[in-house]
């Protein structure tokens, strides 16, 4: 539709233009084809008065002249040189071989000379001074001009016309046609891509170089395709994952049922330990994955209070179960305080504590310390262990990604743990970032918002 308006507002303003040039030529011949004649006494005795007052000045001044008068002419000096008419100085006369002279106006259109006007014999009479010495010569036009002029003038304004339709016609023709190809490629390039995912869920990117809207329509095409293709995979490894994870504490489980059913074995004590540690970790296991996918449905509900974090931190420290030897340095000001929910507070630095004694060298340190500001509180927690690979760090809180590419769970678990504290202080309104260097350990760093809103 908007092609269509375009066309039609091109085509209706190259007309316009072409019409009122048509108007002005007409304009310049109304003076010919409608003027009443005079007498021609009265004409020259109009003209010899003034040219006596003002000279060659005040006849020249053709519109003046012309309007008092009510004639059109064409006034010619002794050495028979035009100086005015109806069309300026751009006019040829000549002698008339029979009587009186001959007028012929053209019109030059795209290097082709053509003929607004033609007269012949017309009667010429001379203009004296007072002193009876001749210094015109006056040819009076008629009324109504020639047949054979306006037939001329006519086809010619009616010829430019036609030819200025053509080619605006074809030019605007040419122009939409390309305008159409240069915005439809690209969007039949989209179509065709989202036809194929509608039909095989298979989002190919497509290659657009456009400007403006397009270019980004393109650009935003591909960036859903590259997060599709990314969730897509990251869909994958954790079913794989999660289907490992499960496999083996089951596997286990019902491994040790059929060597009791068989014989094999006594369920005593040990066996009960084996079974119940095995039956934890599918527990385990279980919760976090819910609580990731309640954080995925925004159902974490958080029952907030003020908690002295000095006195958390050592306390979740120490109901940490422990096998080796582990060192708490806790530098959080006593009276430092934090709007929290208790129990993710303690699920939150539960895991990072725990990561970081399955990662443990020997000899588990943890340092905590805290910075507290107007709008919010940041938490430090550092410990002793090798480190993480500058080229792992982006994806460590991703779900079931270890650090470790194998996938024994020793070190490390199910590669739950980071990926709950991130949603734990993300449900909090905070952030959490991790920075390590091989060999220096790890840091990981918690923000708060501060809802007291004061400096310590």
């Amino acid at each position: 539709m908007s092609v269509v308006v375009l066309m039609a507002v091109s085509f209706s303003l190259v007309f316009f233009i072409y019409q009122r040039s048509i108007e002005l030529n007409f304009e310049k011949l109304e003076l010919i084809s409608n003027q009443p004649a005079i007498p021609e006494s009265n004409l020259v005795d109009y003209l010899e008065a003034e040219f006596a007052a003002g000279g060659w000045t005040a006849l020249q001044n053709y519109d003046q002249t012309a309007k008092v008068t009510g004639a059109a002419f064409v006034l010619l000096d002794s050495t028979e040189k035009v100086r005015a008419s109806p069309w300026g100085t751009a006019v040829d006369v000549t002698r008339n071989p029979n009587n009186g002279y001959n007028l012929q106006v053209n019109e030059t259109t795209g290097g082709k000379v053509a003929s607004l006007v033609t007269l012949e014999g017309l009667p010429a009479s001379q203009l004296h001074l007072p002193d009876g010495s001749v210094f015109a010569s006056l040819v009076a036009l008629p009324a109504q001009l020639s047949g054979s002029g306006a037939d001329e003038f006519a086809s010619t304004v009616a010829r430019t016309v036609l030819r200025a339709a053509l080619i605006i016609f074809l030019a605007t023709l040419i122009f939409t046609m390309l305008f159409v190809r240069y915005f439809l490629t690209p969007v039949n390039r989209l179509k065709e891509a989202a036809g194929k995912f509608h039909t095989s869920g298979e989002l190919d990117p497509v290659n657009i170089r456009a400007a403006g809207e397009l270019g980004e329509l393109a650009e935003a095409f591909n960036a859903v395709g590259d997060s599709l293709r990314k969730t897509e995979k990251l869909r994958k490894n954790i079913i794989a994952d999660v289907a490992h994870e499960l496999r083996t504490p089951v596997t286990n489980l019902s491994g040790r049922i059929e060597a009791v059913q068989a014989g094999i074995i006594q369920p005593d004590g040990e066996f009960i330990n084996t079974m119940e540690s095995e039956t934890q970790l599918l527990a385990r296991l279980i919760n976090d994955l819910q609580q990731l996918a309640l954080s995925d449905a925004g159902q974490i509900r958080l029952e907030k209070q003020p908690v002295r974090m000095c006195t958390e931190v050592t306390d979740i420290f120490r109901k940490m179960t422990w096998s080796d030897a582990a060192m708490l340095d806790n530098q959080i000001p006593d009276d430092m305080e934090l709007m929290v929910d208790t129990a993710r507070f303690h699920q939150i630095l539960g895991n990072i504590f725990a990561n970081a004694y399955a990662h443990r060298r020997s000899g588990l340190e943890i340092c905590v310390t805290a910075q507290e500001k107007s709008d919010e509180i940041r938490l430090a927690i550092a410990d002793n262990g090798p480190g993480i690979p500058a080229e792992q760090l982006p994806f460590v809180f991703d779900r079931l990604y270890r650090v470790e590419k194998s996938r024994s769970r020793s070190p490390g678990g199910a590669g739950l743990g980071l990926a709950i504290v991130k949603s734990l202080v993300e449900a909090h309104g905070g952030e959490v970032t991790i920075a390590s260097e091989m060999g220096n350990g790890v840091c990981v760093n918690l923000v708060f918002p501060n809802v007291s809103g004061t400096t310590a």
